[in-house]
Formats: C-alpha cells, structure tokens, sequence
C-alpha cells in the first residue's frame, strides 16, 4: 500500500456546513474521517501518475536530497513541478522520504501537459 492510498480510499461522510460565509474556502467541501476519527476537509487529491516508457529516473544524490524543487528544476526547467515527482513516486513526506541514494521516476515534461497535470500560465 502506498503512502498515499490512505487518502484516495476515504469516503466523505457529510458536507461542511452550508452556514460558512460565501468566501470560506471550505464552503460546500466534503469532510472525511480518518479510521482513528480525525476529521478534515476535502482538499487537492493526488493524481494517479502510472508509469510509462518515456518516464525517466534520477538518482538523489547529497546535493538533492530532500529537495525536490532542484530535482524538478533539473529536469523540468522550473522548480514549481516539485509535487509531481513526489505523487510519481508515492511519498508522503518529500523532504523526509528523499535521501541519498533513492531512484525517483520522473514522467515526461510531455506528459505533463498532454494529461492536464500542468498547465501553461
């Protein structure tokens, strides 16, 4: 099971009360529990980013460990795709699950924009 199947496998139990203020961020968002009764709302839920062929692997060296802007900035041209290689490769805490030596899949800046994952601004 990976680190983030916990999340896409909750269901929503209620929706937040519709007597937030209009503007409140989480107006009309679902809320779900965890299996130990911690409720939050509904926010971004990762993408599935399957393998393919024309994904490509970094090794995390000393220079980028715990760093996946400078490996998205590498690769990517930009640091903002950082979370794309973290969804990629399942971790759940980027900074923690980063360390020397770790393999991370990196799906093709093509892909990115093909399957919606990224957009031009």
């Amino acid at each position: 099971m990976g680190a983030l199947d916990w999340y896409r496998g909750l269901e929503a139990f209620r929706e937040s009360d519709r007597s937030l203020p209009q503007t409140h961020r989480f107006r009309g968002k679902s809320i779900f529990m965890t299996p130990e009764g911690r409720q939050f709302y509904e926010s971004w839920v990762p993408p599935e980013i399957s393998p393919r062929p024309d994904d490509r692997y970094v090794e995390v060296t000393t220079g980028t460990a715990g760093r996946l802007d400078l490996i998205s900035h590498s690769f990517y041209g930009t640091p903002r795709f950082w979370w794309v290689i973290a969804v990629a490769n399942d971790l759940f805490d980027p900074i923690a699950d980063t360390t020397v030596g770790l393999l991370l899949r990196c799906p093709s800046p093509t892909r990115l924009y093909s399957e919606g994952l990224v957009r031009l601004l």
